[in-house]
């Protein structure tokens, strides 16, 4: 039992490694690169997951943590619903830009700008799911590691991706994304 914690941090790594390259993989054939659709980021929201996983994976290997979260199937049991909350809310935001016809690659600009559905209340949906899924994670897993980490990935996430990415909308679309953030939380 001492490398449970371990092995599900490296599983949600593997997993979440395996949707960026699925994703990545169908938004290639769905299009083409152009000029006006240039990278607003270069580091992938799905790769800082997986490389959080991973350290707190060895750090959980190295120096157990998960005996000190008891009994451990409650613990297993709230990470697990955690997680498929945060899967709920991902995936209901990407129907969103589905019907919209935009793009769901992070590394990508929108062609649309999107402010409905849960976007209306939080311009980063499917971010603030990937922290949950990550807390989900860290629980399911009674990862002391990973739950130390998760202000260092939010950190990562908000640098790295969201304030690249609000650069680029706020080229892309002016003074509707200035009047879209003033009207709607970067997060909460």
């Amino acid at each position: 039992m001492d490398n449970f914690s371990a092995l599900i941090l490296v599983a949600s790594a593997a997993l979440i490694a395996a949707h960026g390259v699925v994703m990545r993989l169908r938004q290639a054939k769905r299009e083409a690169v152009s000029a006006a659709r240039r990278p607003s980021m270069h580091v992938s929201p799905s790769w800082l997951f997986v490389w959080s996983a991973l350290v707190a994976a060895c750090l959980e290997w190295w120096l157990p943590t998960s005996r000190a979260l008891t009994p451990l199937w409650f613990w297993l049991a709230t990470g697990v619903a955690l997680a498929a909350t945060a899967e709920g809310f991902m995936r209901s935001a990407g129907r969103t830009l589905q019907r919209h016809a935009t793009t769901q690659d992070a590394a990508r600009v929108a062609d649309v700008l999107v402010d409905e559905g849960l976007f209306g209340a939080t311009r980063n949906p499917i971010y603030l799911g990937m922290l949950l899924l990550f807390l989900g994670v860290a629980v399911a897993a009674g990862s002391l590691w990973a739950l130390a980490l998760l202000p260092g990935y939010f950190l990562a996430l908000h640098l790295l991706v969201v304030r690249p990415e609000e650069a680029a909308l706020r080229q892309r679309f002016g003074e509707r994304y200035q009047r879209y953030a003033a009207a709607v939380p970067r997060y909460f």
